[in-house]
């Protein structure tokens, strides 16, 4: 999912991020897992010191989410 989210274009994240934000019933993950969008509001966690790199990374490359 996450791998999803930042192969989007900055538009797609931007517009993504406003939904979730402001209509509680567009995102259907958020009644399974409550806690799953703590990475894209964290603004002390991981997507907050990353997401300005994010753009570098191959979109179809999913070795970059592999930290085995």
């Amino acid at each position: 999912r996450i791998h999803w989210f930042f192969s989007m274009d900055y538009a797609g994240r931007r517009q993504y991020s406003e939904n979730m934000a402001t209509n509680a019933f567009f995102e259907n993950m958020s009644w399974r897992w409550p806690n799953w969008a703590k990475l894209f509001f964290n603004n002390k966690g991981v997507a907050a010191n990353t997401t300005d790199v994010c753009q570098n990374y191959p979109p179809n490359d999913m070795s970059v989410w592999d930290w085995h």
